[in-house]
Formats: structure tokens, sequence, C-alpha cells
């Protein structure tokens, strides 16, 4: 302390100065619970996918600006080539990665047909056995607790 030059001086608050954290990302993904004789279709990501690569996850897409989550569910599905009724919102998540903060809404989903190419079908009870995310893990928890979800508005 006596040696500290900072202190003699009277600036131990604003040496160093703080760092200006970056401004919060709010992000908007929805995800598909997709059923077919009791499993669910996930997907797993590529090795070189960067955050969570190689790991696990229901298919999910970012909404995109103006895009209602619905309307996302549905490209989602077209994109994955799911032939899928879309149901109900029935999971909510928020959480947040370094400087975002993301809310997944995910839709209960009947499988119809279409190629699963790339994907897998798990019992609800075998998720918690697939590494994947922290959001998707209380995915998979709830969605092997059977809970969902009661929405007022």
């Amino acid at each position: 302390k006596k040696e500290c030059i900072a202190n003699r001086l009277g600036l131990q608050e604003v040496i160093p100065p703080k760092a200006i954290r970056p401004a919060t990302t709010a992000v908007r993904e929805v995800s598909l619970i997709v059923w077919k004789e009791g499993t669910i279709l996930v997907c797993q990501r590529p090795a070189d996918a960067g955050r969570w690569a190689s790991m696990w996850e229901l298919p999910t897409t970012i909404e995109a600006e103006g895009e209602s989550s619905l309307e996302a569910a549905v490209r989602l599905a077209g994109e994955c080539s799911l032939h899928v009724e879309i149901g109900d919102e029935v999971h909510r998540l928020q959480y947040g990665v370094t400087r975002f903060t993301v809310t997944l809404k995910a839709f209960e989903c009947q499988w119809m047909e279409g190629r699963d190419s790339g994907m897998s079908w798990f019992t609800p009870a075998q998720l918690a056995s697939l590494p994947a995310s922290t959001p998707q893990r209380r995915l998979f928890r709830r969605i092997a607790d059977g809970r969902k979800e009661l929405r007022l508005f």
C-alpha cells in the first residue's frame, strides 16, 4: 500500500479504468419438439459449429427480424424438410450467453412425414444421456417430466 502510486495520489478507484461492457443483444430462438410414436427428433450440431459443437439439440433456429415465432417454426420445419403439424408453444426459456439474452420458445409438433437425415429419434428418458447445452438440457428435462407451461397471454 505504501508503494502504490495510485493509492498515494488517491486514484485507486479509477486506475485501471473499468472496461466498457458490450451492449446486451436480445435474441429470439424457436425450437421444435417433434413427436413420432413416443420419440422426439433431435439433431447433433456439426463438430465445427463453434459454441456447443457436437452437442445434441432440438431443431432450432433464430427468429428473423419481423418474423413471428410461429412463422419461424414453419420456416424451420421447411428448412429441415419436415412435414409436421405445428401445435402450441409449450415451453419458454430465457438464458444468457456472453453478451446475448436469449428467449427460446418451443413448439410441440406431430410428425407427419419427411426425411430426417442427420437427425435421430430418442425417447424422452433417453434425452438425459445426450451431451447438450444447458438450455437444451433444461428443455429435455421438461419434456421428460411431461411438464407443459400454461400461458395466459
